[in-house]
């Protein structure tokens, strides 16, 4: 069994193109952002297709620094996934830290 890894941290690796319950976003100041629930904000009810969104547990950075779940963050609706997958960045974060999946 092998370990398969959609990590985004270093000079080289490629965007995932989706995101996975468990996914940890990283962030400079040591903020972090867990992903809990993927899902449509409109409920498969939008004409142009689904609107994909995290919701996210973040915990605060160093010496309680909250900047980026201000910025990036929505409590209440949820972070658009694109969005997410936009802000990535490998020289100043957010970083991915992708949950592992076992393959056989």
């Amino acid at each position: 069994m092998r370990l398969s890894s959609r990590q985004y941290i270093n000079e080289g690796d490629v965007k995932p193109r989706d995101f996975k319950v468990g996914d940890l976003f990283v962030y400079k100041n040591g903020e972090t952002a867990l992903v809990l629930e993927i899902f449509d904000r409109y409920e498969g009810k939008s004409k142009y297709g689904p609107e994909w969104t995290l919701r996210l547990l973040w915990t605060p950075g160093k010496g309680g620094d909250t900047l980026y779940r201000e910025a990036d963050g929505n409590e209440r609706h949820g972070v658009l996934s694109l969005n997410m997958f936009n802000r990535l960045s490998v020289k100043s974060g957010p970083w991915l830290h992708p949950i592992k999946k076992r393959l056989r």
